[in-house]
């Protein structure tokens, strides 16, 4: 009996160390504007690309070439 109640205790273990390892997140926003409705600007933080999020819809910001404009993310833990 006890070998059992040692691995419900280890299972408890790596259920709570799953839920801490959780993966940072995709985007971060990194403006929001509050008029008639949200509005928003998210990075992609693996490409860098900024895009303009507005009631539900989104589209990358491009600049005046027409390019998508990149803004790299740092960790903030450093």
């Amino acid at each position: 009996m006890g070998f059992l109640s040692e691995k419900k205790t280890d299972d408890k273990i790596d259920k709570k160390e799953k839920k801490a390892k959780k993966p940072e997140p995709r985007f971060k926003k990194v403006y929001s504007q509050y008029d008639w409705n949200e509005i928003s600007v998210i990075v992609d933080t693996k490409t860098g690309v900024n895009y303009l999020l507005v009631d539900h819809q989104i589209t990358p910001l491009i600049d005046a070439d027409g390019k998508p404009v990149v803004t790299m993310i740092t960790d903030d833990k450093e």
